[in-house]
């Protein structure tokens, strides 16, 4: 089982964002917004979006946050050392991004697993349906371009929503949480603080997809959190987060 993972700086935040197609209002810039009625909703159901900046920002993670996606749904990310690259830093090829959970993992249904999403689109952002398109790169690539695609051919929408982009470089402990190890969250505790979200994913690449999707988050802090210090080089702290 992997360790947590936690993107912490989004740096979508800083990007220009130019998408393949839009609808009306539901435009690429909505991808900066955690509001999740300000959704970002392509045309048909193979879409993309590309990602500029000034500055090479370092990539590790992907995420598709609050979607529409069903189980099928698959997702390529390909990064660029500089904007007018023609030989990408990385390509992550089709892979699937919100795989349904297998037999023994999820009750029986119609569809099997379809990703928590509730059928509505984004007038139902706002009470927290949609799920998590998530890639995980391994490395970390200082690109200047980032071009995302999402294929979903058999979507009964007939159109592809997305309402927050995340991607960064990603954090992970040497020791995880559950093997009885303090994790050491001073960092993100100092500068995100309660107002900073951040992505975590407990149970990242887990052969049990229904537990990768339960337990990962765009979230923040609940709370200011005290720490105490155990001892010259480890803090204790005990967290509660939220889903923005």
């Amino acid at each position: 089982m992997s360790n947590i993972r936690i993107v912490w700086d989004n740096a979508i935040d800083r990007a220009t964002i130019v998408a393949s197609s839009e609808a009306g209002a539901l435009v690429a810039a909505n991808l900066r917004s955690n509001l999740k009625a300000k959704v970002w909703r392509a045309a048909d159901v193979n879409a993309g979006v590309v990602c500029t900046w000034t500055n090479a920002e370092p990539i590790s993670c992907v995420v598709a946050a609050f979607n529409n996606l069903t189980a099928q749904a698959t997702m390529r990310a390909i990064g660029y050392t500089r904007d007018t690259d023609l030989q990408p830093a990385f390509d992550t090829g089709l892979v699937e991004c919100a795989a349904a959970p297998g037999l023994g993992q999820f009750l029986w249904g119609s569809p099997l697993g379809e990703n928590f999403y509730n059928r509505g689109g984004a007038s139902l952002f706002a009470y927290g349906y949609g799920g998590y398109g998530v890639l995980w790169i391994p490395g970390a690539y200082a690109v200047r371009r980032l071009e995302v695609h999402i294929f979903d051919l058999n979507n009964p929408d007939t159109y592809i929503e997305v309402g927050r982009l995340i991607a960064g470089s990603v954090w992970s402990p040497t020791y995880n949480f559950n093997f009885g190890h303090s994790v050491t969250y001073v960092r993100f505790i100092r500068l995100n603080g309660t107002t900073e979200p951040m992505f975590v994913s407990l149970f990242p690449e887990s052969e049990d997809t229904l537990l990768e999707q339960s337990y990962q988050l765009w979230c923040k802090f609940a709370e200011n959190t005290q720490l105490s210090q155990a001892n010259y080089d480890q803090y204790v702290a005990r967290v509660a987060m939220e889903e923005v």
